[in-house]
């Protein structure tokens, strides 16, 4: 059995694409996810935009609707089913976290609802595996990493410096995890 601690936004669900939704259509601009190449939004817009972007992950427009990524629940409740211990991690303003708790009660009634843990340093999870989209995150921990792979944490020399697993779809984890756990059999061995 493992412990796996999964991040909601941008790893889980689409949060940032439903913010860049609701930015565009409130302002008519077409500001587009490829823009967006590192975690930081500064890096990527003026900082008026990006300060407006940050503050609609605590709109609740954001959270109506949300849907998880394609795959997720079936992957997740797979990764349940053979025993693994399933955290959803995040580093959440504390004003958005009743949504958020609400859409994992909705897509994945299967995680329990103390499982969700709001978190800014993420190093401090004692869990076997962390997947997340933050590749600055994914640097600092000692769990096994897996990055969900997005425009802004594209960075194969972290990918190969800390052992990264990089997954494009939720259709993946399952056999990631796999490899992972023959690895470190393999150097138990």
């Amino acid at each position: 059995m493992k412990k796996i601690a999964i991040d909601f936004d941008g790893t889980l669900f689409p949060t940032l694409e439903k913010v860049l939704e609701i930015y565009n259509r409130r302002h008519n601009t077409n500001l587009a996810l490829s823009q967006i190449t590192t975690y930081n939004f500064c890096d990527s817009f003026e900082p008026a935009i990006a300060d407006e972007m940050i503050e609609l992950f605590v709109d609740k427009d954001v959270y109506d609707n949300l849907q998880p990524y394609k795959g997720a629940i079936r992957a997740i409740k797979t990764l349940v089913e053979q025993g693994n211990e399933v955290y959803i991690a995040t580093a959440s303003d504390i004003r958005n976290m009743k949504w958020k708790e609400q859409l994992l009660q909705k897509h994945f009634p299967f995680i329990p609802k103390h499982n969700l843990i709001r978190i800014y340093n993420k190093a401090l999870l004692n869990v076997d595996v962390l997947v997340e989209d933050n590749i600055d995150t994914l640097k600092m921990t000692f769990a096994d990493r897996v990055c969900f792979n997005q425009p802004w944490n594209q960075d194969e020399d972290a990918d190969w410096v800390y052992s990264i697993s990089r997954i494009h779809h939720w259709g993946e984890i399952i056999n990631v995890i796999s490899d992972i756990e023959r690895k470190n059999k393999e150097w138990e061995k």
